[in-house]
């Protein structure tokens, strides 16, 4: 047995015991839910998850704290969902919720085996991951082998690129649709994001060949170029051009592929996306969602989310642009991107739903996803969305938490007013009485 086989033991036999420790870890997180549930007290304890979180940062290594604190944000939110769940099962709010959730129809499959061409790391396994969520991928030769094992019923689902924005048609896969019997189910638009990769200690001036697909040798032809004396290689796809720089050895030798692939190959960028392809759009946006939100985009993060007063003079008119929610669009770890939502007095909110299909919608146009489906995180937990149509958003909320006599929270708190008549009733004025 070799050396890494019995490193790959020991991580298994770890697993193991995460995985015995998180059901024991589930089991207490119910015994907990039913003693809020019979004092009726709130799911979410924000300021014990606050001091858990130092608390256990503190316990490791300086280098290892975000790790951590990563891993028991995953482990309290799924704690708060299971006992959301159990609380839930006494609310009739959330049961109807429920009900409704039960009767609507099924929405595209979370996890499916789905046939690729090239490696880990392609372009396609990136389209795959953002269309499935659990997806087992069988990596194939070429594109005509992704269509027959659709077609023969080896695989249920096929992805292939059928075209770009810059270099046009993928014209050989659009001639196997031609021969080939099969159904498009759902399309996806990903962000390509090439990088020039080699192995450490390559420099930029060194390089003399460069391997990648052709539609990405077309995408960045005018970089290629300005390279000056560079061989330029076709190869299957840009996945594959990485696994035969870091195979390789050579240090003249680079790849235009993802950066992915470079944590995949243990391969170095020598120039990024910005320098190889031209440089990304920053964006902010005013969206309607019932009210008018401001989404801005922060995934460089330079935006001020601590400045609540700045917030607040932003938001409000006559000096500020008016609206009624500020959205901040950041980079996650855990999601596609975090929402963070803020209200027009600059004060900081879990959620709000109306803003959700904003930030959703908001997210698309500016490229932080790629798919009109998507997950994002947000400080009541994780949402899932999905763009159904023109101006159409579908987000799933979170099951509201908090039930009291006249009030409920669902990422922001509600205020419930029973009335006869809703037709006959002022909700704004009595809005702005309560």
């Amino acid at each position: 047995m070799s050396e890494l086989d019995e490193i790959r033991r020991d991580i298994d036999r770890i697993d193991n015991q995460i995985v015995e420790l998180f059901l024991e870890r589930m089991a207490c997180a119910e015994r907990v839910a039913d003693y809020k549930a019979a004092r009726g007290l709130p799911v979410l304890d924000r300021s014990r998850e606050r001091a858990l979180l130092a608390q256990r940062a503190g316990q490791v290594p300086p280098e290892m704290r975000t790790y951590v604190e990563v891993l028991f944000q995953l482990l309290m939110e799924a704690s708060r969902n299971r006992q959301g769940e159990r609380v839930g099962r006494t609310s009739e709010v959330a049961e109807a919720i429920g009900a409704a959730l039960a009767e609507s129809p099924a929405t595209f499959p979370r996890e499916a085996f789905v046939a690729c061409q090239g490696v880990e790391g392609a372009y396609q396994q990136i389209a795959t991951d953002r269309m499935f969520r659990h997806a087992r991928i069988s990596y194939l030769d070429s594109f005509e082998a992704v269509f027959r094992a659709v077609e023969e019923g080896l695989c249920e689902y096929g992805v292939v690129p059928i075209e770009n924005s810059t270099a046009g048609s993928v014209t050989r896969v659009f001639d196997l649709m031609m021969d080939h019997s099969f159904h498009i189910v759902r399309t996806c638009r990903l962000k390509i994001d090439h990088n020039l990769l080699a192995l450490p200690g390559a420099t930029l001036e060194g390089i003399r060949h460069v391997y990648s697909h052709e539609q990405a040798i077309n995408q960045c032809g005018e970089y290629l170029r300005s390279m000056g004396d560079v061989q330029v290689h076709v190869c299957e796809n840009t996945a594959v051009a990485s696994k035969m720089v870091a195979e390789g050895g050579r240090s003249d030798v680079a790849a235009l592929a993802s950066l992915p692939c470079a944590d995949i190959y243990d391969l170095v960028p020598l120039a990024k996306s910005e320098d190889v392809m031209g440089p990304a759009m920053e964006l902010a946006e005013k969206l309607a969602g019932m009210g008018l939100e401001v989404a801005i985009d922060d995934r460089d993060e330079r935006f001020p989310v601590d400045d609540h007063r700045g917030i607040a003079a932003m938001a409000t008119r006559p000096d500020g642009i008016g609206c009624e929610g500020v959205i901040v669009l950041q980079r996650s770890a855990n999601a596609d991107f975090r929402m963070r939502f803020f209200n027009p007095d600059g004060t900081e909110a879990d959620l709000c739903g109306n803003g959700a299909r904003c930030v959703a919608a908001f997210a698309r146009a500016v490229g932080a996803v790629d798919s009109d489906s998507m997950r994002f995180e947000t400080a009541a937990g994780f949402i899932d969305a999905e763009i159904v149509g023109p101006g159409k958003v579908k987000v799933s909320m979170p099951l509201p938490r908090d039930f009291g006599d006249d009030f409920v929270v669902a990422g922001v708190s509600h205020k419930i007013v029973p009335v006869e008549n809703l037709a006959r009733t002022d909700v704004a004025g009595e809005g702005r009485r309560i």
